[in-house]
C-alpha cells in the first residue's frame, strides 16, 4: 500500500471536470486507487464517478490518496500530480487555463501510457 495526503486546491473542489480526469488516470493503473475525505472519512474508488461526487470534497479539504497493487507508487504519484495540476484553476470561463490543463493532462496521460509500454 502506498498513500499520500493532498489538499483540494481547485477553486470548485472535485467538480465534474476534475473528477473526469481522476477517473481517466485511475483507469491507466492496475492498482486499486481510493480517495478518502479526511474530515468525513468517506472513501471512494477513483474509477467510480458517483462515489467521487459523494465525497463532498470542496476547496481546502484534505484527502488521502491510497493505492494497493503492483503499480501503487506510480498510481499515487500520478494522482498527486493531477491534484497539483488543478491547484491553480481559478475560473471556469478561462479558455487559456482550460487549454493549459488539457495540454498538461494529455502529456501526463501519454507519459503514463508510454511508461507502461
Amino acid at each position: 500500500m502506498h498513500a499520500k495526503i493532498e489538499t483540494v486546491k481547485h477553486i470548485y473542489g472535485l467538480d465534474t471536470g476534475f473528477v473526469s480526469y481522476i477517473v481517466r488516470i485511475a483507469q491507466l493503473f492496475k492498482s486499486k486507487i481510493t480517495i478518502e475525505n479526511m474530515i468525513t472519512g468517506k472513501k471512494a474508488d477513483a474509477r467510480r464517478i458517483r462515489e467521487l461526487f459523494r465525497l463532498g470534497n470542496t476547496y481546502g479539504t484534505d484527502v488521502e490518496i491510497k493505492a494497493v497493487g503492483e503499480d501503487e507508487e506510480d498510481a499515487v504519484d500520478a494522482m498527486s500530480s493531477l491534484f497539483s495540476l488543478f491547484a491553480e484553476r481559478k475560473l471556469y470561463d478561462s479558455k487559456d487555463e482550460d487549454q493549459r490543463i488539457n495540454e498538461s493532462f494529455s502529456r501526463m496521460e501519454e507519459g503514463i501510457i508510454k511508461k507502461r509500454g
